[in-house]
C-alpha cells in the first residue's frame, strides 16, 4: 500500500436520548448484553445502577454524550 495516512477522527458520541434510554440499549446489544444474559436480575440491576450514576456527568439536554477516539486510515494498492 502507498499514501498511507493516520488522522484522528475523534468525535462526542451521543449514546442516547436520556440515561434509561441509554440502560436500555446496552442491555439489547453489544458486550453489556451478552454479560447480563449470565447474570441474575439483581446483579443486572446494581451493575445498570452504577453505570447509570457514571453517566450522569455527561447527560446533557441534547442527549448522554462521551467522547469518542477513533482513527481514520487511508492507504492506496
Amino acid at each position: 500500500f502507498n499514501g498511507l495516512s493516520l488522522e484522528p477522527a475523534d468525535q462526542m458520541m451521543n449514546l442516547g436520548k436520556d440515561i434509561p434510554d441509554v440502560l436500555q440499549r446496552i442491555g439489547d446489544f453489544g458486550p453489556l448484553a451478552r454479560a447480563f444474559k449470565d447474570l441474575a436480575p439483581e446483579q443486572v440491576a446494581k451493575a445498570k445502577a452504577a453505570i447509570a450514576e457514571a453517566l450522569k456527568p455527561h447527560a446533557t439536554a441534547d442527549g448522554v454524550k462521551l467522547a469518542g477516539a477513533c482513527w481514520l486510515v487511508r492507504a492506496r494498492p
